[in-house]
């Protein structure tokens, strides 16, 4: 449906502006005076997870402890970087973006547990994961940008046509 690509591509194009944010830094971007203001936002952690959801802790739980954090995404010292800012003790393990995850990824010689990302445990479900977790995060929009940032999505879809057929 050539609306529906053409929506995808506007979206894929609101998503230049998004900034995640970064800590104890400003974020330099450059940008022409046409530009629209880019979104701010930051990732929180929600909690600490086992990835059969048998158990959901406090991010405060785990304040202290020593872990293999695993992470295949495209920035994964911020996530090593989110687990650090609320004490946890972490042995980095960053793997390319989109990486498989295998067995072999979650054998360390070590007795720690392992903690990964939402994204990363929906791809180890398979995998003997008893000592494993996963951190699920909430979105935090700096200001009014949560609000701006819906807007520019509504335009857009409104420009390109949805899948109810609004154009």
């Amino acid at each position: 449906c050539p609306a529906k690509h053409s929506a995808k591509r506007s979206l894929d194009a609101v998503a230049k502006d998004v900034v995640q944010a970064q800590p104890a830094r400003q974020t330099r971007i450059l940008r022409r005076s046409s530009d629209r203001r880019p979104v701010h936002f930051s990732l929180v952690p929600a909690s600490i997870n086992r990835l059969d959801d048998s158990d959901v802790r406090s991010v405060e739980e785990f304040r202290g402890r020593k872990m293999h954090a695993v992470a295949a995404i495209g920035n994964p010292e911020r996530f090593f970087a989110m687990l650090e800012r609320h004490g946890i003790r972490i042995v980095r393990h960053p793997l390319p973006d989109h990486a498989a995850l295998t067995q072999s990824d979650l054998l360390y010689a070590d007795n720690l547990e392992i903690i990964m990302t939402a994204k990363d445990a929906v791809k180890c479900r398979a995998l003997d994961t008893r000592h494993c977790w996963y951190v699920p995060v909430d979105v935090r929009f700096a200001g009014n940008d949560g609000a701006l940032l819906q807007s520019l999505v509504l335009e857009l879809l409104d420009k390109g046509g949805s899948a109810s057929g609004r154009r």
